[in-house]
């Protein structure tokens, strides 16, 4: 109980701090009386697929309008494939410890190439 009611004092607490602090803080609406409201030119240029048509949404995996589960369960496919392939350093189509040695080991070489170069040195022929 004695908990209960310590929690209690503590978050009234932080809510008296909490309207301390923003006291001051302008409302939104006088934000948005002060700022200008010229309206923002869009230069982005639209995405495109395959076939040339504009893509109105990058989720919409099968462009059938809407995004639903079957366009997720796609992209996470897609996903899962792709770093499946960069994590499989050996090429053999599995991860194993091995993979792990040979990304270690690239990451060591690289790491002491990024060092040598930092204190001005030429790094470490092969």
């Amino acid at each position: 109980m004695e908990l209960i009611i310590l929690l209690i004092v503590a978050a009234v607490g932080l809510f008296f701090l909490y309207r301390v602090m923003f006291k001051d803080q302008p409302s939104s609406s006088a934000v948005a009386l002060s700022t200008s409201t010229t309206p923002v030119e869009e230069t982005s240029t639209p995405l495109v697929n395959k076939t040339g048509a504009v893509v109105d949404n990058p989720l919409d995996v099968n462009q059938d309008g809407k995004v639903d589960m079957n366009d997720a369960v796609t992209a996470v496919k897609k996903t899962k494939a792709r770093a499946k392939k960069a994590l499989d350093q050996d090429g053999d189509g599995k991860l194993t410890a091995k993979d792990v040695k040979i990304a270690a080991s690239k990451a060591k070489a690289k790491g002491k190439e990024v060092a040598a170069r930092a204190r001005g040195r030429k790094p470490a022929s092969k």
